[in-house]
């Protein structure tokens, strides 16, 4: 079962869960819960809105089944809006408590709930009988009443009607509005506590033209059927809706704020507060609400500083007031305040900035206002203020004026002068519209608005000076006004609807932009249709396209602006002088285009530029351009059919795109010398031009630039030109001579660039180069001269040129290209200079050409260079030509011979071999390798030579070389015959180094030594020649060293490398021997052995120079008197016998690098023993030992002395009775002292 009731929760029904509690949704988010007799709305969102329950379709609340239950309702926080009809004649309802957060009550939404005692509301609540929106950040605006709602609010009426238990109730600060009839009905109700301290212009259902909300008529009172006693307005209430109390009779005491401002229509009105006020002018606070009673005699009022507004229809009636003064103070007039205030003739403005309650004011409209003063704190003149007033003849405005208001002075039909504000910033639209009397009008210079239709219908305005300061001027501002000359200075000015701006009338006859006009308005002129003259100022640069087109009657143009960039064809064709001031700079693009009637025009001196299509299709018939004008620009003097003479000045250097173009009178250009540049067709069409001469400066002709000119004969080509289109002298049909001296341009890919019908062609000195396919397929050429200084004739140049016979190259012409004369036909002769060096590919091929001399200095050939001649009969080539090209001579049917410096050469290494037996050597040597023998090479050759040539001398270039290496000897060979020539046949030879032989001669050295300087033996010298011609001589080494093992057998090889000779190669023999002897060595043996005893034991020492040990003998016999001992190498002699012995000393070499030393002998003499050690005296001996002396057998208490031989004392002991060893810190003769006996001994 719980299961279920969960079920039927979740579909939103009402369903019962017990005794006490019903539960149910009442909007997205929101939903109730009833419990003990009290409803409590809870959630996040809006309440649904329902519907009148006294209809039977009716859209009713979940709970309204349990209505007569509830006592209580209780709207939490998180519900910003209570729907409409939610709790509808709840009759059982006593209390209602809105926690913080919520918003809005709708309509009737506790209509009836007359158990209802009291009313608090959140200081969140906005709008009381209607619904607010929840976004905070939405723009405030309000549906009214009856509009349904779709912005911040909307409006509604009777949330709380027929609350009769409520007896007093708080409208807090915040809210922004209380529906119509909220409280209607609300008997009991006798205290209200109004506290909305900023009731803005939104709360109200009904709008007046200020922005406040009045209820109007008595039925829309909040407070409608109510019996109120005491309204108290809070301390921060600064406005009072109109008819909010309308019709509270019993209302006698009222407080105010103090700080009223406005009071709307019958807010008081049938109330006891009103009706017991005195008669007069009624104020609240700062808001002058009510004229109470009629006035009798004629009265002037002064309504009283501080005043804030003025309340609707006021002094409405009031026919003696005649007189009104308007405090500074005052911000808001309502509607008809004056109205039917027939003597009102006086007004004395003081407002400093005021709004009126309808559109465009009009307050005085219905009065006899005649005369009008502003005071001198006045800012703007309001909207409407004195529209209608058709007695006031003038006004003037004080300092303070800064704006003049829409309809302010419209339809003022006997104004006849106004004296504007010098601070005047703005006169709004309509301002002083059909003010039919004003003839004069002096605009401030602060002017910086004119609104629409401000001065339209002033039909008595014939001048105008607009000043600099306008930045705006509205639609129709001077339509239909009598305007015929009009000053226009305004520096920036913008026309408002300028797509169709009617501005000014078509009256005007004469029209004048200052010098402070910076731009023209658009449409500014469009409907001048009177215009005659015009007059432009010097600062104007910019002007819609087709400013002046619709002033079909302009004739005169004064143009002053000095540098307009772009004028967009301004003028009607009605245009017939146009005159430039004399500090202009720029005459702007499109200025004068298609002006035919315009037949003469004088630059300024003082011109640089003259735009694009300036005068293009003009009827001038000359015209001269001033020095200082750098450029023609693009089409400025096109289709000037009519334009016989154009003298360019001197400093122009750019020629625009078709700037001359169709100019076909004209019959003389002369291009000045600055210009580098003409664009396409420049000067095209120009059908009476007879000669061009191109300056040395032009670098550049562009496409058609000369196309047309048909009667054009002679053409002069500059110097720097490096580009021609191909196109650029299209159809120049009568062009008989060319005259060429461009030295950069080398051709326009395969294309000429001339036309085929000129016959001469003369190259300048200066010219170095021949354009690429410059007179190719020109059959009518016969004449070319070429001048001295050309050094290329580039790639078909003069191709196909069927009629030229003769051509004599230049003398310093390096290079022939491709195809260069290729299809000269007529042909027959050519004289190749000995300056050439290349020959391209076809360059003479399909020529008439017999016989060709080709001379040493030319380095190559292109393929098929002369191939396809049927006439060639036989060629000489002065230098080898190396490899072969293809097709050299291919097709030459008639060839018979090639003769060539070297032609087994070439025949054989170089393919040649495609000619066969036609390959006639001029020169062939006999022999061309050599070994070198110190004489000249043999250079012995043949010559074989064309017939009608004989052989004239050889001459060999240079020194004959005799040394190794490989050379091309210089040989130049003379001929004579039909022509003189030399060929250049090369001696090309090798001579190879002759063998020389090398060895190293035998040699010895004794052990240990250094190797000895290595001496060389030779064998292959030319004769006259040895060693010292060799610039390195050979280096001999061999690895033995000075520790290397004596050998005097086998020896050690002496090797040999390195080596440098110009005119040898080396051959190494042996190797040589190097021999090591054994050394020899010799024994030291310095000891002193002559003071021996017997008992003496002493150790033998002597050495070898190879340090091998040295061993020692006795001679025979002597053993009874001594004996060796050996020892670690150490030999130990013993005396034990007095006598004479010899000991010698002997070095058996066991190192085959020495030699056995001779042998060392002694005779010794051992004496008989001296002190201790001969008596032995208790037993104590002395011995000498390695590094030490031993004392043994001495007596405890003894003193013990070791002295060196010097005498100093080493030690000094006290014999403790056992043996001692004294440390001696050398060898040598020690003293020993011991008790009083001495010894003597030699310490090792």
């Amino acid at each position: 079962m719980k299961n279920l009731r969960l079920c039927w929760a979740a579909f939103g029904l009402c369903v019962s869960l017990g005794v006490s509690a019903q539960r149910g949704s009442c909007g997205t988010g929101v939903s109730w819960a009833l419990a003990d007799g009290t409803l409590t709305i809870s959630g996040e969102g809006n309440m649904t809105d329902f519907t009148d329950p006294r209809y039977g379709s009716s859209n009713l609340p979940s709970w309204d089944i349990y209505k007569d239950n509830i006592v209580k309702v209780v709207i939490e926080g998180g519900v910003k809006h209570v729907g409409s009809y939610a709790f509808y004649d709840y009759s059982n309802l006593q209390a209602v408590t809105f926690a913080e957060g919520v918003k809005s009550i709708g309509s009737s939404a506790f209509y009836g709930c007359e158990g209802i005692k009291e009313l608090l509301f959140p200081s969140s609540m906005k709008i009381i009988s209607g619904q607010h929106n929840t976004n905070e950040d939405a723009e405030p605006q309000v549906s009214t009443f009856g509009m349904g709602g779709t912005g911040t609010a909307y409006m509604s009426s009777e949330a709380f009607r027929g609350c009769a238990g409520l007896t007093s109730v708080t409208i807090p600060r915040g809210v922004i509005g209380v529906g119509s009839g909220t409280f209607k009905n609300c008997r009991n109700l006798k205290s209200v506590y109004w506290d909305v301290a900023d009731y803005p212009s939104y709360g109200f259902s009904t709008a007046n033209e200020n922005g406040f909300r009045d209820y109007g008529t008595q039925g829309s009172s909040p407070f409608s059927g109510c019996r109120l006693k005491e309204v108290v307005f809070g301390s921060e209430v600064d406005s009072i809706p109109g008819g909010l109390l309308y019709g509270q009779s019993e209302l006698s005491a009222i407080k105010f704020s103090g700080k009223t401002e406005y009071v709307g229509k019958d807010a008081f009105k049938e109330t006891v507060w009103f009706d017991n006020l005195p008669n007069g002018l009624v104020y609240i606070d700062k808001a002058a609400y009510a004229f109470k009673g009629l006035m009798s005699t004629p009265t002037a009022i002064s309504i009283a500083e501080g005043t804030k507004s003025i309340t609707e229809g006021l002094f409405a009636n009031q026919t003696y007031l005649t007189k009104v003064t308007v405090p500074s103070t005052l911000t808001y007039m309502g509607y008809e305040v004056f109205e039917g205030c027939r003597s009102l003739g006086e007004v004395e403005w003081n407002a400093e900035d005021c709004k009126f309650g309808q559109t465009y004011g009009a307050p005085f409209s219905a009065t006899a206002l005649y005369t009008i003063t502003f005071g001198e704190k006045v800012r703007k003149i309001p909207d409407g203020l004195c529209s209608g007033c058709r007695y006031i003849t003038e006004v003037k405005m004080p300092a303070s004026v800064v704006e003049v208001g829409e309809s302010a002075f419209s339809d003022c039909s006997g104004l006849e002068a106004v004296g504007f504000s010098e601070n005047m910033t703005s006169i709004e639209a309509r301002a002083f519209l059909d003010c039919a009397k004003l003839s004069e009008l002096i605009l401030p210079n602060s002017l910086r608005e004119i609104g629409e239709n401000a001065f339209s219908g002033c039909t008595g305005l014939e001048t105008l000076s607009i000043p600099e300061s306008v930045d705006s001027i509205g639609r129709s501002a001077f339509y239909n006004t009598g305007l015929e000359i009009l000053v226009f200075n305004a520096r920036n000015c913008m026309l408002v609807y300028e797509s169709y701006s009617t501005a000014f009338p078509s009256s005007v006859r004469e029209l004048e932009f200052g010098d402070a006009v910076e731009c023209i308005p658009k449409y500014m002129c469009s409907k001048m249709t009177n215009l005659v003259k015009l007059k432009v100022g010097r600062n104007v640069r910019e002007m819609p396209s087709n400013c002046f087109s619709n002033c079909k009657n302009l004739e005169t143009v004064e143009w002053n602006a000095v540098s307009m960039e772009d004028a967009g064809t301004p003028f009607a064709s009605s245009v017939t002088q146009i005159t430039f001031g004399k500090d202009v700079e720029r005459i702007p693009e499109n200025l004068c285009s298609k002006l035919k009637n315009l037949t003469s025009v004088v630059l300024p001196e003082s011109l640089k530029e003259i735009g694009g299509s300036a005068f293009s299709y003009t009827g001038l018939k000359s015209v001269h351009i001033p020095d200082r004008v750098k450029s023609i620009e693009s089409y400025v003097f096109e289709g000037c059919e009519a334009l016989k003479e154009a003298v360019m000045g001197k400093e122009i250097n750019y020629i625009g795109y078709s700037a001359f173009n169709s100019c076909s009178a004209l019959e003389n250009i002369v291009i000045p010398e600055n210009v580098d540049s003409i664009a396409g067709f420049a000067f095209s069409d120009c059908s009476a031009l007879t000669s061009i001469v191109i300056p040395d400066n032009v670098e550049v002709i562009d496409d058609h630039a000369f196309s047309d000119c048909e009667k054009l004969v002679s053409l002069t080509m500059g110097k720097k030109v490096r580009k021609i289109d191909y196109r650029a002298f299209d159809d120049c049909t009568a062009l008989d001579s060319v005259y060429w001296n461009a030295e950069a341009f080398r051709g326009n890919g395969s294309e000429g660039v001339l036309p085929h019908t000129f016959r001469k062609i003369v190259f300048g000195e200066s010219v170095e180069y021949v354009p690429v396919g410059l007179c190719k397929d020109n059959a009518n050429l016969t004449m070319v001269k070429m001048g001295s200084h050309i050094r290329t004739i580039g790639a078909s140049a003069f191709k196909q040129c069927t009629a030229l016979k003769e051509v004599v190259l230049p003398p310093d012409v390096a290079s022939i290209e491709e195809s260069a004369f290729y299809g000269c036909t007529a042909l027959q002769a050519v004289d190749f200079p000995a300056s050439l060096e290349y020959i391209g590919n076809t360059a003479f091929a399909n020529t008439g050409l017999t016989s060709l001399f080709i001379p040493s200095t030319v380095k190559s050939f292109g393929t098929y260079a002369f191939s396809q001649n049927k006439e060639l009969e036989w060629v000489v080539i002065a230098k080898d030509p190396f490899q072969h090209p293809n097709g050299l001579f291919g097709s030459c049917d008639k060839l018979q011979a090639i003769y060539l410096p070297d032609g087994i050469n070439f025949y054989e290494n170089y393919g040649w071999s495609y000619y066969g037996d036609k390959i006639r050597p001029i020169a062939l040597y006999n022999g061309h390798e050599h070994v070198y023998n110190g004489y000249y090479p043999d250079m012995t050759c043949a010559i074989n030579i064309p017939d009608g040539y004989e052989f004239k001398e050889m001459k060999v270039e240079g020194d004959i070389p005799i040394g190794v290496g490989e050379y091309e000897i210089p040989v130049t060979f003379t001929f004579t015959g039909t022509r003189n020539f030399e060929i250049l046949s090369p001696y090309r030879c090798t001579i190879y180094p002759k063998e020389l032989s090398v060895k190293a001669k035998d040699c010895t050295k004794i052990y240990g030594e250094k190797n000895p300087e290595f001496e060389l033996e030779y064998d292959g010298f030319v004769e006259g020649e040895d060693a010292s011609v060799l610039t390195e001589l050979p280096v001999a080494s061999c690895d033995a060293t000075e520790t290397s093992v004596a050998d005097t057998i086998y020896g050690y090889p002496i090797y040999l490398s390195g080596g440098k000779a110009d005119n040898y190669t080396f051959v190494f023999t042996g190797p040589g021997k190097l021999y090591i002897a054994p050394a020899s060595q010799f024994i030291t043996w310095d000891q002193d052995l002559s003071n021996l005893h017997v008992g003496d034991k002493v150790a033998l020492e002597a050495s070898s120079t190879s340090g091998q040990l040295v061993t020692f003998g006795l001679a025979e016999g002597d053993e009874e008197l001594a004996m060796l001992h050996w020892s670690d190498g150490i030999g130990t002699l013993e005396c034990f016998g007095e006598g004479t012995v010899t000991l010698t000393a002997y070095q058996y070499s066991s190192d085959r690098n020495y030699k056995n030393a001779e042998p060392v002998v002694k005779i010794l003499t051992i004496s008989k023993a001296d002190g201790i050690g001969a008596e032995k005296v208790s037993s104590m001996e002395v011995y000498g030992l390695h590094g030490h002396i031993r004392v043994r057998g001495m007596k405890a208490g003894l003193p013990l002395r070791v002295y060196t031989s010097d005498g100093v004392l080493l030690h000094e002991e006290t014999c403790d009775g056992s043996n001692m060893d004294l440390a001696v810190p050398c060898s040598g003769l020690y003293l020993v002292k011991a008790g009083d006996k001495t010894v003597k001994l030699i310490v090792k």
